[in-house]
């Protein structure tokens, strides 16, 4: 309504235009899609916003309990389901706004858009999601490592064989190779840490471009909204989507490493391998074949690694070789982001569930360590410390060791001491003399973890580092319960202001 009391006919927005948008064009250019999650957030900002406008006298106080009233409507509607979005919204700016009007009158309601632009909006509304979007990312991502952690004590003593290009390397234990992800994983927490700190600047008030003459405190707002400051330069503010590949970025190294768990244990629970039965819970059957038990969600985990790629390229694709200032072409940023997040926390959670049922078949990997020469390297590092050779020396007599191993179908400790003197002198020209026992231990699989202590698979060195790595995940769940806390404290602050309006 009007101050007249009237009902004003007419579309707010288009008055420079002749008629209504195109309803092709309108689906075409629009984001209420993926807006849809926005809706909360925007409504929140749009508070803020016209608190700050009350606080400096830009708004008169019944003005204000009006705007928060009608925006009170639309966060109802929107728990009830009942949000509208209408064709000619073309966003949830928009919509927002429409309900305002609706409610307080276009005299009053129309001041919701004073000092701001849906340019400045549309990026805050993003960082907020974002940031809620990281802290929840970061404690499914603790979670699943302390799991690892766990699982890597218990599983500390248990060997297997370890690949490099695929091919069998040397032995490990399955403590250790889950411990390697457990770091891994921390790694990409410190990077989304490094990613919110980007993104929880507020650039509210930037306005379309170049900031607005209307007296707006913006770092009120930003106080309000729990951002750590502003943005400072307007253009930057509305230009800038490097936090989006920031984030994404951190995403993608997340799902590369779950990519990478996900082919290993597809391979790993084959007849070939036998080494793991994954959980059945997280398989899938064959129509046709019966006998068929499929890995499917890890395919879909291994998929997916390579769709956040995309959705990283997209973004960087979008943004590249674009003018300083806001163009359309920054709106599908938004979209790739959501997508992405949608990939990436199902994923984590699902990984953990695998990780956390799976059943290891610990005598398989006995068997194929004993079937191979895993232990030449131990063999050809016994050699430099107890027979007076230098490394390439001993690396070539082991590698003639294997090749008579592999002639007559036998392992590393089945060559008896004469050969190895005969073909130490073949090929070195050295007397070289190892005892049965000297050749047993040297080749001993459990002896061979035992002996790489430093940074290594023996069961004592995965206890110092499991010990040395409680202290970093504190550290890390301490500062994610810091960053809550501080929004929280935000969002009450937000909460008291707005109810002493209303009230």
């Amino acid at each position: 309504m009007g101050v007249s009391g009237r009902v004003v006919k007419t579309n707010y927005f288009r008055r420079r235009l002749n008629g209504e948008l195109d309803e092709l064009a309108s689906k075409y250019i629009g984001s209420y899609v993926e807006d849809k999650r926005l809706i909360d957030i925007d409504i929140r900002v749009d508070e803020a916003h016209t608190l700050m406008l009350y606080k400096q006298g830009e708004i008169k106080r019944h003005e204000t309990k009006k705007i928060l009233e009608a925006l009170e409507i639309a966060r109802e509607d929107r728990k009830k389901g009942k949000f509208e979005f209408k064709p000619e919204d073309i966003d949830i700016h928009i919509a927002t706004e429409r309900y305002v009007i609706k409610y307080a009158g276009l005299d009053t309601g129309g001041k919701l858009h004073t000092g701001k632009s849906r340019n400045d909006q549309v990026v805050t509304d993003v960082r907020i999601y974002t940031r809620e979007q990281i802290i929840n990312i970061l404690e499914l991502l603790l979670d699943f490592i302390s799991s690892l952690a766990e699982l890597s004590d218990e599983y500390k003593e248990d060997l297997m064989p370890g690949y490099t290009h695929g091919q069998h390397a040397q032995v490990t234990t399955i403590g250790y190779y889950l411990l390697g992800y457990t770091y891994g994983f921390l790694r990409d927490i410190d990077r989304l840490l490094n990613a919110y700190k980007t993104v929880n600047l507020s650039p509210l008030g930037a306005c379309a471009l170049a900031g607005t003459s209307i007296k707006i405190d913006r770092r009120y707002t930003a106080k309000l909204l729990g951002f750590d400051g502003i943005i400072e330069n307007s253009m930057d503010a509305v230009s800038s989507r490097d936090f989006i590949v920031e984030t994404l970025s951190a995403l993608v190294l997340i799902m590369t490493k779950l990519s990478r768990m996900a082919e290993d244990l597809i391979d790993f629970s084959t007849y070939e391998y036998g080494f793991v039965v994954l959980p059945d819970k997280y398989c899938d059957i064959s129509s046709v074949m019966p006998q068929k038990k499929n890995p499917d969600v890890l395919e879909m985990i291994r998929a997916n690694a390579g769709k956040t790629n995309s959705l990283l390229a997209e973004v960087i694709m979008s943004t590249l070789r674009l003018p300083t200032g806001y163009f359309k072409d920054l709106q599908p940023t938004k979209k790739s982001l959501c997508e992405a997040i949608d990939i990436v926390k199902p994923s984590i959670v699902l990984m953990k569930g695998i990780i956390e049922n799976l059943e290891y078949d610990v005598d398989r990997m006995k068997e194929v360590i004993e079937e191979n020469y895993v232990t030449a390297p131990d063999l050809a590092e016994f050699m430099v410390q107890n027979k007076n050779l230098s490394f390439r020396e001993s690396h070539m007599l082991v590698g003639e060791l294997v090749k008579r191993a592999e002639q007559q179908k036998m392992n590393l400790k089945e060559l008896s001491p004469k050969e190895i003197r005969e073909i130490s002198m073949n090929i070195l020209g050295k007397d070289i003399r190892i005892s049965k026992k000297e050749l047993q231990d040297a080749t001993n699989p459990l002896l061979s973890v035992e002996r790489r202590g430093f940074a290594g698979p023996s069961p004592m060195a995965i206890k110092r580092s499991l010990k040395s790595l409680e202290p970093q995940i504190k550290k890390r769940r301490d500062n994610i319960k810091k960053i809550k806390n501080r929004l929280k404290s935000a969002e009450e602050r937000f909460q008291k202001t707005k109810d002493d309006i209303l009230s």
